[in-house]
């Protein structure tokens, strides 16, 4: 109704009148009015705890309503049907007869709104709903649809089984890669990342640093500053930002790329000493083996000498020994091969003072009065040695093969008439090419029936291969000249995108790979090539040289194609100095150009 009336009324005959002394009054008390109120009231609900993703630690919550009727009376939150807060907000009312009446037609706010923060720690790890109700002074109800929350409060554990590629051990190329497993993390976040530091002598640390990633379980290709003993620290974060460096997994890395140094012991004596001794010294790795090896003055091959390899009293120090071989009167040569435990090879022919190490070896006299007469040698059978090399589509004196791909040494021992000997042991020694890491080599390989052999020759860089004969009391010595054995180097290229329009710029990737050889300090000399159709030979497009580890990058514009075109391209690792490979060249990619 538009209003109340009160009215105070005479109780006597219309004849009559009613005195105004003493005055009359009237009262009217405890009116309770009841308004129909059937609106729902609309909630809203947002803020950071809603915003997505993984949310951990305080939150924010805001929220709102609105109402046609009463007003909003209070604002409830609820998380997983548990309330964590509820609101009331300010409204005209009055506690009468033990309930709270409203004052006025409308007692509370139309349009409300508020925020919360929220502690995510008193949840656990996961998923949970999340919803709001606004309630109005007559207690209709309205409430937002349950929306789903990310909480994740709890750092993931360390990682599982951390590995250097290559092993622990010592490593002479600064590249290292590091890989591991992630924990599981049940119904929390998933991992994202992961956290490392690299720490070593004088003090060297890296700092952390972050590299993100979604289930991230590699990081390669890090390096130290100098040779030394370090430390590879790594813990783990989850993609609601959680870490724990408590939780960091440590695995030690071990760089030396400076060879060992080595060098004869000087001897005061002239005379010929029973022992062989060289000095070894490497700081880091320390010796690992090593080689004394003689020659003849005037002879170009060198005979090994069983060679024992001595531990020093300090650190990084040890003595090759060898004893000294039966010489013949003559002028020999000594050598000295080691190698430290990361594989760093040195090799000198030199004593600690700088002078050559050789020794001289003088004919004993003869008495005057006795003239010495020669024996007379017995006669030998001579025999012939025919070795060749077979391998990939070819065979011969000199083959090429591809890289990583074995070779086959084979031949024959005869006697001068062509009869096959049978049970000889014959010497074949492998001499890498320039630039290779790895040494001379000597196998040993026995004839068959008719005096055949065959010898697998591993993968590897090129090298040249000598077989011999030493002869024995009944046959003379054969040896056949040597063989070259020429491996192609290995190298990789991707190209993206592989169409384009003219004008754009493809992008080359790829790496040669050093297997037994060190990549050049300047980089591998590479060259892009591409297959000029006219011809059918391959013409060069640019030369770039890789970076320390082999890997290249480079790019080029295709400026002057008209039409549509294929053009097929490959990368080529170059013949260089000191780089043991023959030129190699990668599968080709064929990119496709339209202008």
């Amino acid at each position: 109704q538009p209003a109340l009336e009160d009215r105070l009324l005479c109780a006597r005959a219309e004849t009559k009148w009613c005195s105004l002394e003493p005055g009359s009054w009237s009262s009217l008390r405890a009116l309770t009015i009841t308004v129909q109120d059937d609106q729902v009231p609309s909630a809203g609900i947002n803020g950071d705890l809603l915003a997505g993703g993984w949310r951990r630690g305080g939150q924010s919550v805001a929220f709102w309503g609105n109402d046609s009727g009463g007003g909003m009376r209070f604002g409830e939150t609820s998380i997983d049907a548990a309330r964590v807060d509820l609101t009331e907000y300010p409204c005209a009312k009055a506690l009468i007869g033990g309930a709270w009446k409203a004052t006025q037609m409308q007692p509370c706010l139309s349009g409300v709104s508020g925020g919360v923060g929220i502690d995510t720690g008193r949840f656990s790890d996961g998923r949970h709903s999340i919803h709001h109700c606004e309630i109005d002074f007559a207690g209709n109800v309205g409430c937002t649809p349950d929306q789903t929350i990310a909480i994740d409060n709890n750092p993931p554990a360390h990682p599982r089984s951390l590995t250097l590629a290559g092993g622990e051990g010592w490593h002479r190329v600064d590249d290292f890669d590091f890989s591991w497993g992630n924990p599981d993390q049940g119904p929390a976040s998933p991992i994202w990342g992961a956290f490392w530091r690299i720490t070593g002598p004088a003090g060297y640390d890296s700092g952390v640093n972050f590299s993100p990633g979604a289930d991230i379980a590699a990081i390669p290709d890090r390096f130290v500053p100098a040779p030394g003993l370090y430390s590879f620290h790594l813990w783990l974060r989850d993609e609601a930002g959680n870490d724990a460096p408590a939780s960091a997994l440590e695995v030690p890395v071990r760089f030396d790329d400076v060879p060992p140094g080595v060098a004869f012991e000087v001897s005061e004596s002239a005379d010929i000493p029973e022992q062989i001794r060289a000095a070894i010294s490497d700081q880091h790795s320390g010796p690992a083996a090593g080689t004394i090896s003689y020659r003849r003055l005037n002879v170009e091959d060198w005979t090994e000498l069983p060679t024992r390899l001595q531990a020093g009293e300090e650190g990084g120090k040890a003595t090759l020994l060898a004893r000294t071989p039966d010489l013949a009167p003559g002028t020999y040569v000594f050598r000295a091969d080691t190698t430290d435990a990361a594989g760093n090879t040195a090799s000198t022919t030199l004593r600690a003072d700088g002078t050559e190490m050789a020794l001289r070896k003088t004919p004993p006299p003869v008495a005057p009065s006795r003239a010495v007469v020669p024996a007379k040698p017995t006669p030998r059978s001579k025999t012939r040695l025919f070795a060749r090399l077979r391998g990939g589509h070819g065979r011969g004196d000199a083959l090429t093969v591809p890289f990583a791909a074995p070779a086959l040494l084979s031949g024959r021992l005869t006697r001068a008439d062509g009869a096959g000997i049978a049970g000889r042991e014959l010497r074949v020694v492998s001499r890498p090419s320039h630039g290779a890491l790895a040494t001379a080599a000597t196998a040993a390989v026995t004839t068959g029936e008719r005096g055949g052999f065959e010898l697998r020759l591993g993968s590897g860089p090129s090298r040249r291969v000598v077989v011999s004969f030493p002869g024995d009391s009944a046959l003379e010595p054969a040896a056949r000249p040597s063989l070259d054995l020429r491996v192609r180097s290995g190298i990789s290229l991707d190209a993206a995108p592989l169409s384009l329009r003219t004008g754009q710029a493809v992008r080359l990737s790829g790496r040669v790979r050093g297997r037994g050889a060190a990549i050049p300090r300047r980089g591998k000399l590479i060259a892009i090539q591409y297959m000029e159709a006219a011809t059918g030979r391959w013409r060069p497009v640019l030369v770039t040289r890789t970076d320390h580890v082999g890997r290249f990058r480079a790019h080029y514009r295709f400026r002057y194609v008209s039409g549509a075109a294929s053009i097929r391209l490959r990368a080529t690792a170059l013949a260089e100095e000191r780089w043991p490979y023959a030129p190699g060249s990668s599968r080709p990619v064929t990119v496709s150009v339209s202008g």
